[in-house]
């Protein structure tokens, strides 16, 4: 497993000096009742300072408002999600066999997982290292950000499907499970196009958003 960490430390040049710390930020509830969802907590505080730091200098000319919008997107789950796959954080999760194939919760476990690794990070090291650090492995997807990418992906989903004169999208939200981070699920349905996606968060705004952010990129993937 030592050998693995390095792969992970060198994916993110960041190397443990405690290295029972990483490997707890990489350990799911359902492997471990010692686990990474207090470093979940401190990873989400710190990935928010930092990209609000972030947004405050370098679009400090723009609105409050578009910049409480590009900071929803990028401390999203699905953006974090993404982050997250991009330097492979799957391959080195410790779970059990209860979630190991349930591609539902896959996503969620992925971005989760990001903030317990940025928040071992600040534990390691301090908010300087941990905040750079976060900004540096955003980096990449900050530079794909687009004007519409300021917009809500329920707006966007809306917008798209009146562009192709398609029904407007039905969502039903319901809480799943009290004590789980993300307690909520969204199923979103097109019914003109028999679609249906899903997507959760920690409110239903969030999980909302997520089951729209699915719908558009099922949308794009079938042009």
């Amino acid at each position: 497993m030592s050998r693995q960490l390095e792969l992970l430390e060198s994916e993110i040049n960041y190397f443990f000096k405690d290295k029972d710390l990483l490997s707890l930020a990489l350990t799911h509830s359902s492997m471990s009742s010692t686990n990474n969802e207090n470093l979940e907590l401190l990873g989400d505080s710190l990935i928010g300072l930092a990209v609000t730091n972030f947004l405050f200098h370098e679009f400090n000319d723009q609105d409050e408002g578009l910049l409480s919008l590009l900071k929803s997107k990028l401390v999203s789950r699905s953006f974090l999600s993404k982050v997250a796959k991009r330097i492979n954080l799957g391959d080195f999760i410790k779970v059990g066999k209860s979630v190991a194939n349930d591609q539902n919760k896959s996503h969620s476990i992925l971005g989760n997982t990001f903030e317990a690794l940025l928040g071992a990070v600040f534990l390691d090291s301090d908010f300087v290292t941990a905040s750079n650090l976060t900004i540096a492995l955003i980096a990449d997807e900050i530079g794909t950000l687009s004007l519409d990418d300021t917009k809500d992906s329920k707006t966007l989903l809306q917008e798209e499907l009146q562009k192709r004169k398609l029904s407007t999208p039905n969502y039903n939200t319901d809480q799943i499970d009290a004590n789980e981070k993300n307690q909520f699920k969204s199923t979103c349905e097109v019914k003109t196009l028999n679609m249906v996606t899903e997507g959760v968060g920690r409110n239903k705004k969030e999980a909302d958003q997520e089951a729209a952010l699915k719908m558009l990129n099922k949308l794009t993937e079938n042009d």
